[in-house]
């Protein structure tokens, strides 16, 4: 709304890009290009860990869980 007020158009003039695909991306004229965040990996990945610390008190090693996002192509770029 503010580029419009300014006379630009999106996504014409100016590509815009949200992080975190909330609701209100997908109804904002024009829709909002985001990233999108796998909010049910990340909490299968940590109930993950924390059965296998349930199972396995002593394991207590470091881990890197990578989960990627996704680009949701909208209406503003």
């Amino acid at each position: 709304q503010r580029l419009k007020a300014r006379g630009y158009h999106v996504p014409k003039d100016v590509a815009v890009v949200g992080y975190d695909n909330t609701d209100l991306a997908s109804v904002v004229d024009p829709p909002l290009t985001t990233i999108d965040q796998n909010h049910s990996a990340y909490a299968r990945a940590a109930i993950d860990l924390i059965i296998g610390l349930r199972e396995d008190p002593e394991r207590n090693e470091s881990r890197t869980i990578i989960i990627p996002p996704t680009l949701v192509v909208r209406g503003s770029t």
